[in-house]
């Protein structure tokens, strides 16, 4: 949950709001996640997730890719 808590739009600044398509399957995902992060009592909103794994996931490629530089 803590790393859902840094994507809040509110502590990141300015924001855009971008449309895309997600199959199903990978929404029938996010959507499992949405419970298990979500503490109790409370149910986090699937951008909150969305937003967290498409921020892991740049971070995850960035970190490759400078390792590929050197």
């Amino acid at each position: 949950m803590e790393y859902v808590d840094r994507v809040s739009p509110s502590k990141t600044g300015r924001t855009t709001q971008v449309a895309l398509r997600i199959e199903d399957a990978v929404l029938a995902r996010v959507d499992a996640l949405v419970d298990k992060l979500s503490p109790p009592g409370m149910s986090l909103a699937r951008s909150e997730v969305l937003r967290a794994a498409l921020l892991r996931g740049v971070e995850s490629l960035e970190a490759e890719h400078s390792r590929k530089k050197r």
